[in-house]
């Protein structure tokens, strides 16, 4: 998987990163399916030093879907992880949707036969 990560208003400090570093490795374990090369996560944190607020945007390409969550809090740890656990949420449905998908279409061709 590739991972992009940039930050604006501010340098994360270590353990953020280090908290990224993980968070992203168990993303990683739930895209083993999907080809290392066709993945993507991006990663944008922000601070809001007029509101006290950080915002972490993560998007996460996959093949055939974008897979997006935006988390505002005054923790930047805390947004970070809302933002991972809100896309590893949808990653699980979409995994799910597609066994379904392909389970439908295997049933089809044996019918057909």
């Amino acid at each position: 998987m590739q991972r992009n990560i940039k930050s604006k208003g501010f340098e994360p400090p270590k353990p953020i990163m280090t908290l990224i570093d993980r968070l992203a490795s168990k993303l990683e374990k739930n895209i083993e399916t999907f080809s290392p090369d066709a993945v993507h996560l991006r990663l944008m944190l922000e601070y809001n030093s007029a509101r006290k607020l950080y915002t972490a945007s993560l998007a996460l390409d996959v093949p055939g879907k974008t897979i997006a969550a935006k988390e505002e809090q005054h923790d930047l740890q805390a947004a970070v992880r809302a933002a991972f656990d809100d896309v590893e949420g949808q990653l699980k449905k979409y995994k799910v949707n597609l066994r379904k998908e392909y389970l439908k279409r295997r049933e089809r061709r044996k019918d057909a036969a």
